[in-house]
């Protein structure tokens, strides 16, 4: 673990200007593994990436995947008016251990220092306008500080190597409505899907500088709303058919009265 030790040691030279203004010093530190030469040459010239590309997630932990054609394995769409509300968690992360770090833009870090980086959260033009949903808080923002505080990162065992992300996640709540009728072209539209209605709710980030760049995310949630589609037809004769029967009857007679 000798690398990441270096690592933190790293990240720490090259955060140190921007952390000592964003929050005081604490009483006592304890003290850092010395840079190396590689990392201070990478202090100096900037990490090798050029930018920060984020990962962008939402990830909902209680809601059911609908993929069988049966809806087996689907929720329901709720009732006109009516509304269900799923947990998740924001989530933004990179991979500090490959992409390193920058400070966040100096210009607009004195501008607002607690809007590092913007988050917002909007739906796609595919969306059904009769399925609804709002998302609390409306939008989020990574600080400045919260690019340099060290409880914002995770550390992944799970492979050969390790690798150490820088990760920001937060708690919100979608909230879902059926507030309002399909139109004719979505109950087509509908019914092309065999009864499934999906809905996208899309995160995006804003971009800092030259140097972090905009991310986004989707996550869907899938219905099962053939309740809405119109029955199938019972097999009584529709009264224009009925009425184009009758006069080919007559039409018949009167042919064979000529004929007589």
């Amino acid at each position: 673990m000798r690398w990441l030790t270096g690592l933190v040691a790293c990240l720490a030279l090259l955060l140190a200007p921007l952390a000592a203004s964003a929050a005081p010093a604490p009483a006592t530190a304890s003290p850092l593994e010395p840079a190396s030469m590689a990392c201070a040459s990478a202090a100096a010239n900037g990490p090798p990436c050029g930018y920060i590309q984020p990962f962008v997630n939402i990830e909902v932990a209680d809601k059911k995947p609908c993929r069988k054609a049966d809806h087996s394995d689907c929720m329901k769409v709720p009732d006109m008016g009516q509304s269900v509300e799923f947990k998740a968690k924001f989530q933004y992360y990179w991979k500090l251990s490959e992409d390193l770090t920058y400070p966040p833009d100096a210009q607009q870090t004195l501008a607002d220092p607690n809007t590092a980086i913007p988050i917002t959260f909007s739906g796609v033009a595919s969306n059904p306008k009769w399925l609804t949903f709002s998302v609390e808080p409306k939008s989020l923002a990574i600080a400045s500080a919260d690019l340099v505080n060290p409880t914002n990162t995770k550390l992944d065992q799970s492979g050969p190597n390790p690798v150490l992300y820088y990760w920001f996640e937060r708690d919100i709540t979608i909230t879902l409505k059926h507030s309002g009728d399909p139109t004719p072209a979505e109950m087509d539209r509908l019914a092309a899907k065999g009864g499934t209605s999906i809905l996208l709710v899309k995160a995006k980030t804003g971009a800092n500088g030259a140097y972090f760049k905009e991310g986004f995310g989707t996550e869907d949630f899938r219905f099962d709303a053939s309740s809405l589609l119109a029955p199938a037809s019972s097999g009584k004769t529709s009264p224009s058919s009925g009425l184009l029967a009758g006069l080919g009857v007559l039409a018949l007679a009167a042919a064979a009265r000529r004929r007589a």
